[in-house]
């Protein structure tokens, strides 16, 4: 895999296992973290097509049973809000497809991943694959908070991408945001 974060195809982010192929990333392989998340923003995404309890409150009890704040619901709420307001294309996040995780799923789990690890630049480097430069900011922002609030509460999500923080990487070039 390259070590400049910035120059990965797509298939370098949905990478679950280094055996696993893209095809077969199953929802039973991801810790319990991932699936918290993966099924919130499900969940919320769906929202107005399901049938039945009203999606957003079953993600905010979800929340609630978790231990998560009310400013994690709200930096979720506003991120995913951002997302679905903003993306072009939007992502697809696939309530049909529950034993797969889907292409745009793998990556947003993976910007959560990298906001709880610092990893701000390389997470911007996803969100633009759907949003503007102000709104993957301010959802960056978001997310950022959100994935904090996870973190301290237990929701670790791990880093499923190899990020590269060595001398030689830096001197590559590149976004100026990516360089520390």
């Amino acid at each position: 895999m390259d070590k400049d974060i910035w120059r990965q195809s797509a298939n370098a982010w949905l990478q679950i296992g280094d055996d696993q192929a893209a095809e077969t990333r199953a929802v039973s392989a991801l810790r319990a973290s991932e699936q918290f998340m993966l099924c919130n923003m499900r969940l919320w995404w769906n929202a107005d097509t399901s049938h039945g309890p009203c999606a957003r409150a079953l993600v905010r009890n979800g929340f609630i049973a978790a231990n998560l704040t009310q400013t994690a619901h709200e930096s979720f709420e506003q991120f995913m809000t951002i997302l679905a307001a903003t993306g072009q294309p939007r992502p697809a996040f696939n309530a049909t497809t529950r034993g797969n995780v889907s292409e745009d799923e793998a990556l947003m789990l993976n910007v959560l991943s990298l906001c709880q690890e610092g990893h701000n630049g390389h997470a911007i480097m996803i969100l633009k694959r759907w949003l503007p430069p102000t709104a993957y900011r301010v959802t960056l922002k978001n997310m950022i908070a959100f994935a904090g609030l996870a973190a301290v509460e237990g929701l670790v999500l791990p880093v499923r991408v190899k990020v590269s923080n060595d001398t030689h990487a830096r001197q590559q070039p590149g976004p100026r945001y990516l360089l520390h």
